[in-house]
């Protein structure tokens, strides 16, 4: 019989050891199996069970907050309220900002674009009703040297308000060729255009202002629109060398006069232009190498728009 007590009684020891050492190994709660306290209810026990925090006393929690980042730190919903607000007024001022640039953007362009337009020659109706074009209109560099428009000139006067070329639009097309000729030789060269639609009031004061006769026609294939007067000259505008000056009404001023006063470059230039605008459809007049007549030139209406 005390042979089963003391069996009894090291089970129980080696139970309870087992429960102890668990206990503290694993920080096990025997709890819900065990009742420690006869006097604890069920609903006790499973509101024990639940994982409350532990409350920290006040110090403790203040060197906890200390040793937390800002991040974790509590902050107060008004100062969030604040920043968010002001978030969105810095977007919607942002915004507003953007929106302004984008307009002055647009209305710089528009200013552009009507700049250039205003740049661009525009046909005066009255000369697009006749058949003329303005050469600056046309897709080709020339440069224009129009005399008649300064001083500089045999009448001494400004005969034109405007430095303007206008041609009938067939001699047009025809120089745009001729200068496209000029460009394809082995010398190359571009026009300095002295001289083109000239109205027949204009050619009227021109013959009352000279006594040199066998140089001006009472009846100009200029007033016609299909008559230019022209030199060659460098891709700046500079004119090459030539027998004479423009207007000089002497006897080297003829279109094949040859002679040993003038310049055998001064030839070479003459005859390089007379054959790409022979090729273009013009023809020269004998006493004036710069003046060149377009073919049927004497069926087109003498006009005086003046400009």
């Amino acid at each position: 019989m005390k042979k089963v007590i003391y069996t009894m009684v090291a089970y129980i020891v080696v139970c309870l050891g087992a429960m102890f050492f668990i206990e503290q190994k694993y920080n096990f709660d025997w709890t819900p199996f065990v009742s420690k306290n006869k006097n604890i209810t069920n609903e006790q026990m499973l509101l024990k069970t639940e994982e409350i925090p532990p409350v920290l006393p006040e110090k403790e929690k203040s060197l906890l907050k200390e040793e937390l980042p800002p991040m974790f730190l509590e902050q107060e919903p008004i100062e969030l309220t604040e920043q968010t607000e002001t978030s969105v007024e810095e977007v919607n001022d942002y915004t507003e900002e953007e929106t302004i640039s984008e307009e002055e953007s647009l209305v710089e362009n528009e200013n552009q674009i009507a700049e250039e337009e205003e740049m661009i020659p525009q046909e005066d109706p009255a000369f697009a009703q006749k058949d003329l074009v303005d050469i600056e209109t046309l897709p080709i560099k020339v440069f224009l040297d129009i005399r008649y428009a300064t001083t500089d000139n045999f009448t001494d006067k400004q005969l034109y308000e405007k430095p303007k070329c206008y041609l009938k639009k067939p001699a047009a097309e025809a120089l745009v060729k001729a200068v496209e000729y000029a460009l394809e030789i082995k010398e190359p060269f571009y026009f300095c255009i002295y001289d083109c639609y000239r109205p027949a009031s204009v050619q009227k004061i021109m013959l009352e202002s000279t006594d040199t006769p066998g140089y001006l026609a009472k009846v100009s294939n200029h007033s016609r629109g299909m008559a230019v007067d022209l030199g060659p000259c460098d891709s700046q505008g500079q004119p090459f060398l030539t027998p004479t000056d423009f207007d000089t009404f002497s006897e080297f001023s003829g279109a094949y006069v040859n002679s040993e006063k003038i310049s055998p470059t001064a030839i070479k230039n003459r005859t390089a232009l007379q054959d790409v605008m022979k090729k273009a459809g013009f023809s020269p007049i004998s006493n004036e190498w710069w003046h060149f007549d377009y073919k049927d030139a004497k069926n087109e209406e003498v006009l005086d728009i003046k400009f």
